[in-house]
């Protein structure tokens, strides 16, 4: 049995012992407790976007229950890694937690069981209806050293349905990405990918450990090579603009080891978070290290540049529900 799976069945059988179903899990008046959400919008006034979900923060199961009959109060230490949160600033948060989707029935007709917590479609939420064709991966060797994130990505769309169980992602990492102008960059990945079909949705990671190591300038200002991270990324986002793209989901790396490789991603990481926030083609942007922090040696590995097998689960678990928020994937 898969270990996602096994995280379903094992946070849902915790559930089932630690409170009784109810017939209106809402806190007070709303009716949206555990949509799905990306921002504080479509959450109301009483609610909060939390983790990807509409809700409350917490301290103790009675803060949840007195408002939301079936929920509990869910530390982020004990969520599935699939659906790990790394929001410092929130403990735990009001959850229903599932086995399947009859635990979320009460939730009403738009709600599910995603990864052993129970979430709600939004009310605007039509989602696409896309095929694995459509999908393609494009970055460095953060994807393609395992490929774990991949297949992990792959487990979660069989999971949700989106998938049959044999059908693939299409992913063209590479182990060996130098910095955009040079042969074998990104534009050659996604170049490669085009030719092979069009892409609608593209699950990118840029501005790769390599050209950042070969930056020697201060941090305070983006060197040479950052700049070209930068300027390369924002290039290929308006190519995949005029080239019909639908979606770009963009994760950024966590923390590495190196406390002035750590400056220089985080002062890159937030130049690509704009190049995304102003881009054409609609991008939603994954900043990696909050999630990574509290258990760094087990999600993380080679100088906190690559993530262990956990920690594919964490990137996958976070890629998922961002598009997911975006109306992407069921």
């Amino acid at each position: 049995m898969n270990r996602i799976l096994k995280n379903v069945i094992l946070f849902g059988s915790l559930a089932l012992s630690a409170c009784q179903a109810s017939d209106n899990p809402r806190v007070g008046s709303e009716t949206n407790f555990l949509v799905l959400c990306s921002s504080d919008a479509p959450c109301g006034s009483e609610l909060s976007c939390v983790c990807g979900a509409c809700t409350i923060a917490c301290s103790e199961v009675s803060e949840c229950a007195e408002s939301a009959g079936a929920a509990v109060c869910k530390t982020r230490a004990s969520r599935p890694l699939t659906q790990s949160c790394g929001e410092a600033e929130v403990e735990a948060t009001c959850e229903v937690v599932c086995a399947d989707q009859d635990d979320c029935a009460a939730l009403g007709e738009r709600s599910f069981c995603d990864r052993g917590l129970c979430r709600q479609s939004g009310d605007t939420c039509e989602t696409s209806d896309f095929s694995p064709q459509d999908f393609i991966l494009l970055g460095d060797r953060f994807l393609a050293e395992s490929g774990e994130v991949t297949t992990q990505l792959e487990n979660l769309f069989v999971l949700s349905a989106t998938f049959e169980a044999a059908e693939q992602l299409r992913d063209y990492s590479s182990g060996v990405m130098p910095p955009f102008g040079e042969a074998g960059d990104l534009f050659t990945q996604y170049q490669t990918a085009t030719a092979e079909g069009p892409a609608q949705v593209v699950i990118l990671n840029s501005g790769g450990s390599d050209a950042l190591l070969d930056c020697d300038t201060a941090t305070t200002e983006l060197c040479p090579t950052l700049q070209n991270a930068v300027n390369g990324t924002d290039t290929l986002l308006s190519e995949m603009a005029n080239d019909g793209v639908q979606e770009v989901v963009f994760f950024f790396y966590p923390r590495p080891d190196d406390t002035t490789l750590a400056t220089k991603f985080e002062l890159l990481g937030a130049e690509l978070e704009q190049v995304c926030a102003s881009s054409i083609v609609p991008c939603h942007f994954i900043y990696l290290a909050p999630l990574f922090e509290e258990e760094r040696d087990t999600l993380l590995t080679g100088m906190g540049l690559f993530p262990t097998s956990e920690g594919a689960e964490v990137t996958a678990g976070a890629l998922f529900s961002s598009m997911q928020a975006a109306c992407i994937v069921p």
